[in-house]
């Protein structure tokens, strides 16, 4: 009988709602397991949770819901994310969060984390980096 070892899944839920994330493998076999989406009513309750949980306060709370609700489509790890950062002053103009500023900075860490993980992989062949430029990470 042959030793295969044990498959060991591990998967990602991605920030954004329309990326696949990541699926890694070890043995023969492996499955895909969709995660369904949360549906508009379970967003809102993770959302008022997360809020809730950290001691965020913030003075559009309603269209804060309403708006990353809809901006999350029922993915909890992008709601998480935002909630935790809401409580920047960064993202707040006017007593509203900048929900278009606090989504740029998401995705520019996202590209930061991911030329990070590619830079770890070991390259064939010649390459010319000096032609690639890197996104400059911001502090809050």
């Amino acid at each position: 009988m042959e030793n295969r070892g044990i498959p060991i899944i591990a998967a990602v839920r991605p920030s954004y709602p329309h990326d696949i994330g990541k699926l890694w493998y070890v043995g023969t076999t492996f499955a895909t397991i969709k995660v369904p989406e949360l549906r508009p009513s379970e967003s809102r309750r993770l959302v008022e949770r997360t809020l809730d949980r950290q001691r965020i306060s913030l003075p559009d709370r309603d269209a804060f819901d309403k708006t990353l609700v809809s901006l999350a489509k029922g993915n909890p790890r992008m709601i998480v994310r935002v909630c935790e950062l809401a409580r920047s002053p960064r993202y707040q103009t006017g007593g509203r969060t900048n929900f278009r500023l606090l989504l740029l900075d998401l995705k520019i860490d996202d590209l930061q984390d991911h030329i990070e993980e590619e830079a770890k992989i070991p390259l064939r062949g010649p390459v010319a980096t000096d032609a690639i430029r890197y996104p400059q990470r911001r502090t809050l």
